[in-house]
């Protein structure tokens, strides 16, 4: 009787051991499609409002023309003040400022 016993707890716990697995498997197929990479990459952060306007500012105090601008901007791989990235921002200035 107690043999019979824990055959039915061994057998039962086998059977909650592949459900478990079932269950795990159909999470991982439901989960991975999303935790794939975009097949467009992120877009690079922009400058905010506050250093876009102190930007146009330096240039209006120093009556920059747009062209003369836009030609600094165009050194470094930029159309328009909008598309500036954080990262080349000081250095921008710093030539507008000399310009």
């Amino acid at each position: 009787e107690e043999a019979a016993l824990i055959a039915d707890i061994h057998e039962s716990a086998q059977e909650h051991a592949a459900k478990n697995e079932s269950v795990k498997n159909d999470v991982a197929q439901e989960v991975k499609p999303r935790m794939e990479c975009p097949s467009d990459p992120i877009p690079p952060a922009r400058i905010n409002a506050a250093q876009l306007k102190r930007l146009h500012t330096i240039c209006s105090r120093r009556s920059i023309s747009d062209e003369t601008r836009l030609a600094i901007l165009g050194t470094h791989g930029y159309e328009s003040s909008k598309d500036i990235e954080p990262k080349d921002y000081d250095a921008i200035c710093i030539e507008l400022e000399q310009a």
